[in-house]
């Protein structure tokens, strides 16, 4: 409930070390609704605040949320006996060796989680790991791309899910310091950097390009926006940075 949401949030605030508290330092103050509605006041306007709820957990996810009552009851060793609200529950945990989960049959959406269970395994060797999918042991594994990716992509038998999704190289340019607070600085690097030849020595040419912020397949995909995309054009970078430095930017 907005109680729980509350509950687990605060202690992104609380702990400078979690990768939640990225989001969750903005927010100025949590109040409950209702029983099931959070009103958050941020610090300042953020448009990615809603994501902060939806992310990868990797990310700082805000959207996990454990059971206040375990949690206070087990402190430090909640992570040996967690409780959520996820599609799965927790029902085994031996160390370097497995991590098991059965359907949650209270999930709050209909019909799902589609699998009864699920056991995870950690295969940190490359060879092993990808030995044990090929001869069936596994039934999936989150491939490496260069040691187990492109040579799943090139084996028949093997079924390949693969995408940008929310992955990408990204470069992040400060706008407030000098250089990159001048645009044209920020655009001499875009087309300074040849994508082709970053696929062919760094993806053995299967990298999938970008050619704006947002990829084909996202619904937020503008042609239009693609078309003023900056090329690659080092001759046109040389020329953005000598109007920057004539203008007496260094």
């Amino acid at each position: 409930n907005a109680d729980a949401v509350i509950f687990n949030v605060q202690r992104h605030i609380d702990d400078p070390s979690s990768p939640g508290n990225l989001f969750a330092k903005d927010i100025e103050s949590m109040r409950a609704v209702d029983p099931l509605t959070v009103e958050f006041a941020l610090a300042s306007p953020n448009g990615e605040f809603p994501v902060a709820f939806a992310a990868g957990w990797t990310y700082g996810m805000l959207g996990i949320i454990g059971s206040p009552r375990a949690i206070r009851e087990a402190g430090d060793d909640y992570t040996r006996s967690p409780v959520g609200a996820g599609p799965h529950r927790f029902v085994e945990w031996v160390e370097d060796s497995r991590i098991v989960l059965e359907r949650n049959e209270n999930y709050w959406q209909e019909g799902k989680p589609y699998l009864d269970r699920i056991e995870f395994r950690p295969l940190s060797d490359t060879e092993s790991r990808y030995a044990s999918l090929e001869n069936g042991d596994v039934d999936m594994i989150f491939a490496g791309y260069h040691t187990e990716l492109i040579r799943a992509m090139d084996n028949p038998n093997l079924d390949v899910y693969y995408g940008p999704g929310n992955g990408a190289e990204w470069m992040y340019f400060n706008h407030q310091d000098a250089p990159f607070d001048d645009r044209r600085m920020r655009e001499a690097v875009v087309r300074a950097v040849n994508l082709d030849a970053l696929s062919a020595t760094q993806f053995r040419g299967r990298m999938e390009r970008a050619d704006s912020i947002f990829g084909r397949d996202s619904e937020y995909y503008s042609p239009q926006a693609a078309q003023r995309w900056p090329d690659y054009d080092p001759e046109r970078a040389r020329q953005l940075i000598e109007e920057f430095r004539a203008d007496g930017g260094d």
